[in-house]
């Protein structure tokens, strides 16, 4: 292992950023004391939390020393997380969710890449598990192993950003991957509060553009996301658009707008618009469809996204991306407006079955 892991703190910091977490923090916590890699510190962020998260974080600490509990005002997730940076002492860094869980192997698996060589960032694959049960492997096409930055940049980050399929096929969720905290202080490299959502993508694309040394540890997706159509950021962006406006900026900072990204930015910026979109239709009530409406056409109409369409491989893109589109492109904001609206409702439906089948 590094010199760093015995002699100056632990080799990993681990922080998890808790709002309102009660019914899974538990089960989270013990996956991550369990794990098989034991040169960690952890490092819980309750951001406010108005339920029973603080106490059973700070009875978990008081059982396990490698555990710490910072108690502060509710000030959003990226905050939590820089405060988490800001008290980490280990060479790398990594983060989980507090309602999701990690098999045992994760950060074996994640460090073992550092026990011969330094690298700026290791990341493996993700599981994702569904609210009816179900389970599905995140991975991309790339091959595991080595990366250096000419690589980075030239096959993983254009997949990162964005691809002409509108999809991202490089999995840009922070928590599967461990940072070198000394590459992300160098760099000045932070979350943004002033984003409500799309923060780790943001800092993950920002991470990787500097990057100099990367190691994809593919196959290994021990950490395990658990998929919440009604968790706090979802429920809570009320301002989409803006966000999404704001994640653009963001983005172009984060890649120095270089003109190699030029593709991968605009067609990131027409996924802004559908995310935006799917925040939006995902809890909009019929009795707020004409203020949505009105709110989605002024928002679609005030920007050009034909450089965004000519570069789409539209034959590829998945059918109801693809449909939402054409519509966008040809300006049927009435007939996307019933169709966003209709597959709302029918998500909303979806999820109650769901929840009255696990009930039984």
């Amino acid at each position: 292992m590094s010199s760093l892991a015995s002699e100056d703190g632990p080799l990993l910091s681990v922080i998890v950023p808790v709002y309102n977490a009660e019914t899974h923090l538990l089960e989270c916590l013990e996956s991550i004391a369990g794990q098989t890699f034991a040169d960690f510190e952890v490092i819980v962020v309750d951001d406010g939390s108005t339920d029973g998260s603080r106490g059973i974080a700070e009875a978990f600490a008081n059982e396990d020393e490698r555990f710490t509990v910072i108690n502060i005002p509710n000030g959003g997730v990226s905050r939590a997380r820089n405060l988490g940076l800001d008290h980490a002492q280990g060479e790398y860094v990594t983060f989980v969710d507090a309602d999701d869980w990690l098999a045992d192997n994760t950060y074996s698996d994640l460090m073992q890449p550092t026990q011969h060589g330094t690298f700026d960032a290791v990341a493996g694959d993700l599981t994702v598990e569904s609210s009816s049960g179900k389970h599905a492997v995140e991975q991309t096409t790339l091959p595991g192993g080595r990366y250096d930055a000419e690589k980075v940049r030239s096959l993983i980050l254009p997949m990162l950003i964005s691809t002409d399929v509108l999809t991202r096929e490089w999995p840009f969720r922070i928590v599967t991957k461990v940072f070198r905290r000394a590459h992300l202080r160098e760099h000045g490299i932070l979350f943004s509060p002033g984003l409500r959502a799309a923060q780790d993508f943001v800092f993950s694309v920002a991470a990787m553009e500097r990057t100099t040394s990367f190691y994809y540890a593919k196959g290994s997706a021990g950490y395990h996301y658990r998929w919440n159509p009604q968790s706090r950021t979802r429920s809570a962006l009320t301002s989409a658009w803006e966000n999404y406006r704001a994640v653009d900026h963001a983005l172009r900072a984060a890649v120095n707008d270089r003109p190699e990204y030029a593709g991968q930015l605009v067609l990131a910026e027409l996924h802004g618009d559908l995310s935006a979109m799917t925040y939006l239709y995902r809890a909009c009530r019929l009795r707020d469809s004409k203020a949505l409406y009105r709110v989605m056409r002024r928002n679609l109409s005030s920007v050009d996204r034909t450089p965004a369409y000519r570069l789409l491989r539209w034959e590829a893109v998945p059918i109801g991306k693809r449909v939402v589109c054409r519509l966008m492109r040809a300006r049927q904001y009435r007939t996307l407006h019933c169709l966003l609206t209709a597959r709302g409702l029918a998500q909303r439906l979806q999820q109650r079955r769901s929840v009255r089948r696990r009930s039984r």
